[in-house]
């Protein structure tokens, strides 16, 4: 059995994010676990392991992974954790509203900082089809493909 904690200590490590303390463990808990569901959802079909099975109650997957790839299927499943914890920055309302209602465009104004939020999800959820391909190809058996 694998414990969530894993995976969250993984996408901790990636981010700096100090709101995760003033709304109260709990929350931010359920909120990096959905996290991690979402990513894996993404990732599941690829990977040798079963990561679908789960008891969410006791925050674990049922599954023995061997810790040689454990590191490596918990760096996959925190880079898909980091686009999930992009989304909503992308989809903040005043950011939006300052970028279709300001004429004046700066290095400093909310558009510029919606632009670079935009770059930066993009990029990592880059890095995450990129990873999960780069495990596919290296996990997986061309028998299995029906060419």
């Amino acid at each position: 059995m694998i414990s969530f904690d894993i995976f969250t200590k993984h996408f901790l490590r990636k981010i700096n994010e100090f709101d995760f303390i003033s709304i109260g463990q709990e929350i931010t808990q359920d909120l990096i676990d959905s996290y991690m569901k979402s990513s894996i959802s993404k990732f599941y079909r690829v990977c040798k392991f079963d990561l679908i099975s789960q008891n969410s109650d006791n925050r674990v997957i049922d599954s023995d992974i061997p810790d040689a790839e454990l590191y490596e299927i918990a760096e996959i499943i925190s880079d898909g954790m980091v686009v999930q914890w992009l989304k909503p920055f992308l989809y903040n309302q005043e950011l939006l509203e300052s970028d279709l209602n300001t004429r004046d465009f700066t290095g400093y104004s909310s558009a510029e900082l919606l632009r670079r939020v935009g770059e930066a999800h993009d990029t990592a959820e880059k890095r995450f089809k990129n990873a999960i391909k780069s495990y596919s190809y290296d996990v997986g058996d061309l028998e299995d493909l029906h060419l």
